[in-house]
């Protein structure tokens, strides 16, 4: 359900020339809707909920700012990078 609510939403966004939804209005229209739809969660805190978006939200920043070169982007861990062969 959540999904399509999401895409419907970003897709008017995009529209409207905004990029991205911020925490703010992600807060607003989905805790409050989901507290209207899913009645078992307003007998738990809303902290996981608030939290998911907060993390929904940082990784909206990250990936933007790595398309525009403001962030290094993911890369190979350091346990994994390339070694070179000592001889």
């Amino acid at each position: 359900m959540f999904g399509i609510v999401r895409d419907s939403h970003c897709n008017q966004l995009y529209s409207n020339g905004q990029k991205k939804p911020s925490y703010v209005e992600l807060t607003k229209q989905f805790i409050t809707q989901a507290k209207l739809e899913l009645l078992w969660l307003k007998e738990v805190a809303s902290t996981p909920l608030q939290q998911s978006l907060k993390d929904l939200d940082q990784a909206y920043k990250n990936f933007f700012d790595s398309c525009k070169g403001k962030r290094k982007g993911v890369g190979t861990p350091a346990k994994y990078a390339k070694q070179t062969a000592v001889c």
